[in-house]
């Protein structure tokens, strides 16, 4: 009886660890590419990046990235993001490089 009981514990305890997912999303890093803008209005403004006429995203990073992105405002650029939101109605991409 004490080995069925031991039996039925392990079983118990793999189907609970086999069911548990992680709580950590991986998060796959993308490429876009687009040209570097500047929205809003002084002192609001954000850099973000226009994909086609319609599209346009918030860029949120580093200030070492958005200061590089500032610099090349108007050029074509690719940049490495891993995670698109919506923040107030507006398309944020979290850009890793």
């Amino acid at each position: 009886m004490k080995k069925f009981t031991q039996i039925i514990l392990f079983a118990i305890i793999i189907s609970f660890a086999g069911c548990s997912s992680s709580s950590k999303i991986s998060m796959k890093i993308k490429n876009i590419n687009g040209i570097a803008i500047v929205v809003g209005n002084e002192p609001f403004t954000h850099i973000a990046i226009q994909v086609d006429s319609n599209t346009v995203y918030l860029i949120k990073s580093n200030p070492k990235i958005e200061h590089m992105l500032l610099m090349n405002q108007g050029k074509k650029i690719i940049v490495k993001y891993n995670k698109i939101e919506n923040v107030e109605g507006n398309k944020v991409i979290h850009v890793v490089e």
